[in-house]
């Protein structure tokens, strides 16, 4: 941390890229490492003058009034490369390159801090207080100028608070936006991009108006598919399509001759272990006799001189006990011969009980209804298709009918395997969605 603040101190960047300069090495004229290799002294930034032209031209646009998704798309029709090397130019790329100091001369460091996420464990970013940060001017970087700078951050401020409670194209992730059904889960059969929430308007009558749409078709321009779905237009009929599939009978008997092959594949995978198991038995009870003596020594050992004093002998002893607990399993299963005893009429009559459980749950509240679609639908594909009455979606994908873990052999009861077993996917044909439907009572 020292290191890169005196770097940035002497006008060096601390690392990475900015869209419109290239990373040039400084090294050391006359000093080595230990493996002959040049001191590197620092990295200074280069300008691109090709893609400061697109700065450029990013900045003058803005200013003559086109939005950040108009301006992604402008650049994507020229084809001008994006910074991303697998994704076209977005909103999120243009809003980022308006916001960017370098672009008027100013190095910016220390502005965020990393912190763990309690809840998910996973690391994210938060800005730091302003007087944290470390501001160097570097002239030699500016592209855009100073008056033209001020000019836009004026007009990005001023959209700001107009907008502060929303974000692009849409709306903040609050704990609204968290109780959508399908959110993360739709995609265009188009482009495959994501479908997500690109409209959110007031409505006359009170609350709001969202619609779903193509993301690269809203913000890139990469995409035909225009069309747009509301939000509760498209869970309502989403819902009730997924209702249906689950208790048709063709496509429940297909998953009971599907699940009861399933199983008796696990049964037949467990009578291989168990004989296979059986076969090296007298092995096994050697070995184990074997590493009961070593563990017994090495306990004596740690006991005479502390286990303070014996972290390697701990160690191994954790290993050893480790490969007992392990032997013993094996041997143990050898003794469990696993058997299907389920007849294929209650095994009918339990895919049946768990179709209605299905329906019940996507019926009912909303929270645990979001909670069991996330657990049992990858991804829903939404195709736009023409018809003689006009514009529908046609849904793809697949659910799960039973969700848990796979794992869990058949032979315990029917509740168990409720539980457990993950194997069975009623695929999604069949369903279509209108967005020129009205909403039924």
């Amino acid at each position: 941390h020292r290191g890169q603040l005196g770097r940035i101190l002497e006008g060096y960047t601390a690392g990475g890229k900015s869209y419109g300069y290239k990373n040039h090495t400084i090294y050391h004229p006359t000093r080595k490492g230990i493996h002959g290799n040049k001191i590197v002294i620092g990295v200074e930034l280069l300008i691109i003058e090709e893609e400061a032209a697109v700065v450029r031209l990013i900045f003058e646009l803005y200013e003559k009034g086109h939005g950040f998704a108009a301006i992604a798309k402008t650049l994507n029709s020229r084809g001008i490369a994006s910074p991303s090397t697998r994704n076209p130019w977005g909103a999120s790329s243009i809003k980022g390159i308006l916001h960017n100091e370098r672009y008027h001369g100013w190095l910016v460091w220390n502005r965020t801090r990393k912190v763990r996420n309690p809840e998910t464990g996973r690391k994210g970013k938060r800005t730091r207080p302003a007087d944290e940060w470390v501001r160097v001017h570097a002239p030699d970087l500016q592209i855009v100028t100073e008056e033209q700078w001020e000019r836009v951050q004026q007009h990005l401020k001023q959209i700001g608070a107009r907008f502060r409670s929303y974000q692009v194209g849409g709306f903040h992730r609050t704990a609204r936006s968290k109780e959508y059904l399908f959110s993360g889960l739709l995609f265009c059969g188009q482009c495959g991009a994501k479908i997500n929430v690109v409209v959110s308007r007031a409505k006359k009558s009170g609350g709001r108006y969202i619609a779903y749409g193509c993301h690269n078709y809203r913000f890139c321009g990469t995409c035909s598919n225009s069309m747009l779905i509301g939000q509760e237009t498209l869970e309502q009929q989403l819902l009730e399509g997924l209702c249906n599939l689950v208790l048709q009978p063709e496509r429940l008997e297909l998953a009971v001759t599907e699940f009861q092959r399933q199983l008796e594949k696990m049964v037949e995978e467990s009578k291989e272990t168990v004989r296979k198991t059986n076969a090296e038995s007298d092995g096994l009870k050697k070995e184990r006799t074997k590493l009961a003596a070593q563990a017994r020594n090495i306990a004596d050992a740690i006991k005479e001189n502390g286990h303070h004093q014996s972290p390697t002998l701990l160690s191994e002893l954790m290993k050893i006990e480790s490969r007992i607990e392990a032997i013993d399993h094996r041997l143990n299963q050898s003794n469990n011969i696993p058997e299907l005893t389920l007849t294929t009429d209650e095994l009918r009559e339990f895919v049946y009980k768990e179709a209605e459980n299905l329906k019940a749950l996507l019926q009912g509240d909303r929270f645990l209804a979001k909670q069991e679609i996330a657990k049992r639908i990858g991804r829903v594909v939404l195709t736009p298709k023409e018809t003689d009455t006009g514009r529908v979606c046609e849904v793809s994908g697949d659910i799960h009918l039973l969700a848990g873990d796979p794992r869990v052999l058949p032979n315990e009861p029917l509740e168990g395997i409720a539980e457990h077993y993950t194997g069975m996917r009623i695929p999604l044909t069949g369903v279509v969605l209108d967005p020129s439907q009205a909403l039924s009572a």
